[in-house]
C-alpha cells in the first residue's frame, strides 16, 4: 500500500494544523500533503462524518504476559487490542516471568516491532528479578532500546536502592517509573477506604497509604535530582503535591482512566469488574482529578489494562483479583462517561503526554513528517460485547454495553491497520 487519504479530518493535536478540518495524505509512510481540499486516486480512503486525526496514541503501563502468563495476554492479543483501542505505541511494564531485563529480550522485541502497526517501547526491569536488590546493567539496557526502568511496585520498598538507581541513570535521560499500589501493600484492604467501604463491610485502602508513598517517592526523586514517574496516582492531593514539584526535578505522574470516570459508588452494585487498583475514590476526588486534566496538570491517562482470566475475576468481590481489561476501550468510555472532560486535553493524555513524559518526541501531523497517526469519530456508536473486544480476556465493566466513540483507523510503521 503506498498512499492513504485521510479526508476532512478535525486535526486534535498540537501543530500548525491543530483545529482545522484538513485533507492529509500519506504516501510509503510519511505525511507528504495536507490541505483543505486533495483530489487523488487513494489506494484507501479514511472517511467518516466527525472524522478526528490526532498523533498515534501511547500507553505507559499496560499488561503484558509473554512469557510466562499468557493465558492472561500474549503480545499478539496485546498488539490487536492496542491498535483496536487506538494505539500505536505501548510501554508495557516488565510483568512477565521472566521480567524483561536483558539485551536480547530487547532485541526481539525490536523485531518484532519491524513487522507490527505497534511499537512495543520496552520498559525493562530496574532489578534483577524485579527484587529491588541487585541493579540491572542498566546503561546496556538503555544502549539496547530501554526507554525506561521499572521495579513496578517492590523498587519502593527499598529507598536507599532507588535513589541510587535515579543517580546513576540520570546520564541516560531514561525515567524510573514507580508503580504506588500492588495487592499486598494494600493491608488487605480491597476498596477505598470511606463511607462506602463501611456500608459494604469491606476492608478499605486508605487515601494517607498513596499520599505517604507519594511524598516518600518526592523525596527521593528531590535528592538524586532523578527522573522519575510515579505510575497510577488515584488522588487529586497527589496530584496537586506533585504539580508543586515539577519546577524542582524531572517529575512526573500518570493518571487512569478509570480513576477518572468512576468513583467507589459504583462498588454498591457489586461488580467485581471495577476491583481496581488503583482503587476508585470519592466522587469529589473524581471530579478534582477531571478538573486538573481539563486544566493541563495531568498531562498521561493510562489504560491500567489487565486482563485476567475467568477464573480470576469469577470469585466473591474480596477475593476477587485486582484489574480490568482496557486497552480497546479507553477512549470510548472516556468519550461516552467523560462528559465533564475537555476533549483536547484527552487526545494530549493519550498521544503527547506519554511521548513527553518518557522522554520521546510526539508525532506531529505535519507535510513531511512520518505518518504516526489514530483517526477516530467520537460520534459513532460502539457495541462493546466479547467480538469488539480483541484482548484475550473480557474482565471489563462496560461488557455488553453500548459506547460512543470509535478508533477507525491507526496507521504506524508505514501499516495502515483498519477497524470494522
Amino acid at each position: 500500500m503506498s498512499t492513504v487519504l485521510f479526508k476532512d479530518a478535525k486535526i486534535i493535536n498540537e501543530g500548525p494544523h491543530k483545529g482545522t478540518n484538513q485533507d492529509v495524505l500519506v504516501e510509503d509512510g510519511r505525511i507528504i500533503k495536507i490541505d483543505q481540499s486533495i483530489s487523488i486516486d487513494a489506494d484507501v480512503i479514511i472517511s467518516s462524518d466527525q472524522l478526528h486525526l490526532s498523533g498515534g496514541w501511547c500507553d505507559i503501563g499496560c499488561y503484558n504476559g509473554e512469557p510466562g502468563f499468557e493465558y492472561r495476554e500474549d503480545l499478539g492479543s496485546l498488539r490487536r487490542a492496542a491498535s483496536h483501542g487506538g494505539y500505536t505505541h505501548i510501554a508495557p511494564l516488565p510483568t512477565s516471568f521472566p521480567p524483561l531485563q536483558s539485551s536480547s529480550q530487547i532485541d526481539f522485541l525490536k523485531r518484532l516491532n519491524e513487522s507490527s502497526s505497534v511499537t512495543i517501547l520496552p520498559i525493562a526491569a530496574l532489578s534483577q528479578e524485579l527484587k529491588g536488590i541487585s541493579q540491572n546493567d542498566l546503561l546496556d539496557l538503555s544502549h539496547s532500546g530501554a526507554v525506561a526502568f521499572s521495579d513496578i511496585h517492590l523498587g519502593t520498598e527499598g529507598s536507599g536502592f532507588l535513589s541510587r538507581s535515579l543517580e546513576y541513570i540520570r546520564e541516560t535521560g531514561r525515567p524510573i517509573i514507580e508503580a504506588i499500589y500492588h495487592p499486598h501493600h494494600s493491608d488487605h484492604g480491597v476498596v477505598n477506604e470511606g463511607a462506602v467501604s463501611v456500608s459494604l463491610g469491606l476492608p478499605g485502602i486508605p487515601a494517607a497509604d498513596e499520599m505517604q508513598q507519594v511524598h516518600r517517592l518526592i523525596e527521593q526523586a528531590v535528592y538524586s535530582n532523578g527522573n522519575l514517574i510515579i505510575h497510577q496516582v488515584s488522588l487529586a492531593t497527589a496530584v496537586e503535591l506533585i504539580s508543586e514539584v515539577k519546577g524542582t526535578c524531572p517529575i512526573d505522574a500518570t493518571v487512569s482512566a478509570m480513576n477518572l470516570l468512576h468513583s467507589d459508588e459504583v462498588l454498591s452494585t457489586w461488580d467485581a469488574s471495577y476491583k481496581v487498583l488503583p482503587p476508585l475514590r470519592s466522587e469529589q476526588n473524581r471530579i478534582t482529578l477531571c478538573d486538573y486534566l481539563n486544566k493541563g496538570l495531568i498531562s498521561v491517562i493510562t489504560s491500567n489494562h489487565m486482563p485476567l482470566s475467568k477464573e480470576e475475576k469469577d470469585e466473591p468481590f474480596g477475593q476477587s483479583a485486582f484489574g480490568a481489561s482496557m486497552l480497546d476501550l479507553v477512549f470510548s468510555v472516556l468519550n461516552t462517561h467523560g462528559q465533564n472532560l475537555d476533549h483536547s486535553q484527552v487526545i494530549y493524555g493519550l498521544s503527547d503526554g506519554p511521548y513527553k513524559t518518557l522522554g520521546l518526541s510526539a508525532p506531529i501531523i505535519q507535510e513531511g513528517e512520518v505518518a504516526n497517526l489514530t483517526a477516530y469519530d467520537p460520534s459513532l456508536p460502539a457495541v462493546c460485547d466479547t467480538d469488539f473486544i480483541q484482548s484475550k480476556n473480557h474482565n471489563t465493566p462496560y461488557l455488553n454495553t453500548t459506547l460512543r466513540g470509535i478508533v477507525l483507523a491507526t496507521f504506524n510503521s508505514n501499516i495502515l491497520v483498519q477497524n470494522t
